[in-house]
């Protein structure tokens, strides 16, 4: 079993260690030749010549490269010539743009599109780690076409993840409530503060820390991300402006906050997953 990865910043730096930790083969290529190079360092991966020479050579390639580039990647790759199957493996983070370039696939190719629900605020290779993605849930997008229900386990066994099977559409109104959502209110929240200097910060504890963590991310990478999942995202950014609107109300009225007895089982909820 060998796998390439396309792409080796935080997340497919992190797949490729998480592979390799499992004594696959493992081969890599980024446009990023600092990237490269410290994967090959690490011993991650197998070969420094272009993804041209080892494609052949993989049972499964990996694009877990910025979403834009994603289909162009899928097109490159499976209009090179393959003489056994392959699986394409896509990991983005949106799936509705993507759909149409996998469809597009044909034999020898399959696909199979994820979402490892884990990251964090720093990006790169260097941030990677092989066990990034433990204990946390996968997207698995039932695209209506035969996925290899052994492949899609040893993905989970080797990430350490939990499958969550959603189609394209569900997934990207998913994420938008509970991923891309808490980016803008993390970013807002930063940025009500003003200032870099401003005397609060001295005050800010962990409520405040945690709570804003993923508004440090790259902002371009976000809003990359904002853009291709707009729709989603203006539904659950008006409801959660709604509920703000009911919470200030709420204050000005001097009553209790509306949502006071979910709140509490829904932060359970998530404890237990």
């Amino acid at each position: 079993m060998k796998v390439g990865v396309i792409g080796l910043g935080l997340i497919g730096g992190s797949i490729a260690k998480a592979w390799r930790k499992q004594g696959y083969t493992v081969f890599g290529y980024d446009t990023d030749v600092r990237s490269l190079g410290l994967a090959i360092e690490d011993g991650v991966v197998e070969d420094v010549r272009d993804w041209t020479h080892w494609l052949d050579l993989v049972d499964e390639v990996v694009v877990a490269t910025p979403l834009a580039t994603v289909p162009g990647w899928i097109t490159a790759l499976s209009a090179r010539p393959r003489r056994r199957p392959g699986i394409m493996v896509e990991v983005g983070s949106v799936k509705g743009p993507l759909m149409a370039s996998l469809y597009a696939l044909k034999a020898p190719w399959s696909f199979l599109s994820l979402h490892p629900m884990a990251g964090k605020e720093s990006r790169g290779y260097a941030s990677s780690q092989a066990e990034l993605f433990g204990g946390y849930a996968c997207a698995v997008i039932d695209a209506h076409v035969p996925t290899d229900e052994d492949v899609m386990q040893r993905w989970m066994q080797v990430l350490g993840t939990r499958p969550v099977v959603v189609t394209a559409d569900t997934h990207d109104t998913m994420v938008a409530q509970v991923s891309h959502l808490p980016y803008l209110i993390a970013a807002a929240l930063l940025y009500s503060v003003g200032d870099p200097s401003a005397p609060s910060l001295q005050l800010a504890g962990s409520g405040f820390r945690d709570t804003t963590r993923v508004g440090a991310s790259d902002p371009e990478l976000w809003q990359e991300i904002l853009v291709a999942n707009r729709r989603p995202i203006q539904q659950a950014l008006n409801q959660y402006s709604r509920l703000l609107e009911e919470f200030l109300d709420a204050l000005e009225k001097g009553e209790s906050l509306p949502g006071k007895d979910i709140i509490a089982q829904v932060r359970q909820a998530i404890l237990r997953q």
